[in-house]
């Protein structure tokens, strides 16, 4: 559901949804516009700002009608729903767009659009610490940005030698199934926690 709730099994994977729902609604929007005109880079940029602004609209609307005054009711209704979320997928086609359309520019200017990136990514999740409201309202789209940004620079590492080249080709590799297994397997399964003073369990994943 593009609405509902993430489940409490194997939470971590929320994204998935997102990220299934976004490679099924945008590519055939693309293609649907594509049949009507023969300007394939106007339309593609055309698609990817609307998708950026609607979404991110959308998202500022819900905060703004809902009034979502815990961080957990923020993070289940807007940091884990796949419609307030299509468009930080959205950020790494625009830089494939600028990759392919605006190469010399992407190059160019690689080395400050990195630290401009650093900046925003740590400097959002600082902010928020302090300005909650700024936080809710801000964060999920910086760090979007902030991500966008390092890509120039990050795209023009391609190769390494030595130790820290290969912990890094490593764990580039093996991340996303040590993302799927670092919560539910690891902290509920593994490490025993009391909650109300029962033990996590298998039976309670599934309750």
């Amino acid at each position: 559901m593009l609405c509902r709730s993430p489940s409490r099994f194997f939470p971590e994977t929320w994204s998935l949804a997102v990220e299934e729902w976004f490679y099924i609604i945008v590519p055939l929007g693309l293609f649907l516009l594509l049949k009507t005109g023969k300007d394939k880079r106007k339309i593609i940029f055309s698609w990817i700002c609307f998708v950026l602004i609607t979404i991110t609209v959308f998202r500022l609307y819900k905060i703004y009608t809902h009034h979502y005054i815990e961080d957990r009711t923020w993070d289940q209704n807007i940091r884990k729903q796949v419609l307030t979320r299509m468009d930080s997928i959205m950020y790494g086609v625009l830089g494939a767009w600028l990759t392919y359309y605006k190469l010399p520019f992407w190059e160019k200017w690689k080395n400050g659009l990195f630290i401009a990136g650093l900046l925003l990514l740590f400097g959002s999740r600082f902010l928020g610490a302090e300005y909650i409201s700024w936080y809710k309202y801000v964060y999920i789209s910086a760090q979007s940005i902030g991500t966008l940004l390092l890509l120039p620079k990050l795209n023009s590492i391609v190769s390494g030698k030595g130790v820290l080249h290969r912990v890094i080709t490593f764990f580039s590799i093996t991340s996303y199934s040590m993302y799927l297994l670092n919560y539910t397997i690891v902290i509920i399964l593994f490490y025993p926690r009391s909650a109300g003073g029962q033990a996590w369990t298998i039976k309670k994943i599934f309750r």
